[in-house]
């Protein structure tokens, strides 16, 4: 099988399948979501679930809490988990996620979130890390999972463009926006994106043994135009991601 890597991301981990291991049969089908506002109905999981996915992706915005306090989190995350439809993904499929900003803090925010080691704590919980993890001693949710047996392994990297992220850079004139947005592009040699740490994680995950590597970011890879949250806002970082 040749080897193939993908990038996706979602406009705005911790593997959890039924059999409470990593499959190892052979992955056909994956499927992936992201920006699903936990007040409101959500009849999108009658498709998913009729698809019979083996995996299931959240990329990003997982609720919309907008907070920095843990019981209005908490709340939120408790209204996706009493979801009839998610109650039935969570007992048919593996499940990986990782955040984007609605889910993590506020609107667009990074690493400057103050209650950020709070929000993570809450995300890992929600999805039923163990206590005793590695996982909960990183500065971020990223994580990497395989699938398959050899000759058929199909790794998922989810990354974390939250926790670790620099400030970005506004338009210097917010009447005249670029793009329509917001943002420029940050171009202080210390501007970073995923951190130290992850960058040394994500190239270590790139040297398991794999036929196809998915990439997941709850922000835009490959676009350059929009004035919105992107890669292209750290143009260094998002040089680097493509050499790797």
């Amino acid at each position: 099988m040749r080897r193939a890597v993908i990038a996706l991301s979602a406009f705005a981990c911790f593997a959890a399948s039924p059999a409470g291991k990593p499959l190892q049969t052979p992955i056909s089908r994956i499927a992936f979501g992201s920006c699903l506002g936990q007040d409101l109905p959500q009849p999108i999981w009658k498709p998913v679930l009729a698809a019979k996915p083996d995996i299931f992706v959240f990329l990003g915005d997982n609720v919309y809490s907008d907070t920095d306090d843990e019981k209005r989190l908490r709340a939120a995350y408790a209204k996706l988990a009493a979801q009839p439809g998610f109650q039935q993904l969570r007992k048919a499929t593996t499940i990986l996620a990782t955040w984007d900003d609605h889910d993590y803090g506020t609107n667009d925010s990074g690493g400057d979130f103050p209650a950020k080691a709070m929000s993570e704590q809450v995300f890992l919980d929600f999805f039923g890390v163990p206590k005793d993890s590695p996982r909960r001693q990183r500065d971020g949710v990223y994580h990497a999972e395989t699938f398959g047996p050899p000759g058929k392994r199909v790794q998922i990297i989810l990354l974390d463009t939250r926790y670790n992220r620099s400030p970005l850079a506004f338009v210097p004139d917010p009447k005249d926006p670029t793009d329509g947005g917001r943002y420029v592009a940050n171009t202080d040699a210390n501007a970073t994106l995923l951190g130290a740490a992850q960058w040394a994680w994500l190239e270590e995950q790139l040297h398991e043994p794999a036929q196809v590597r998915i990439i997941g970011s709850s922000i835009q890879v490959v676009n350059e135009t929009s004035g919105g949250e992107k890669w292209s806002n750290f143009p260094a970082e998002k040089k680097k991601l493509f050499e790797l």
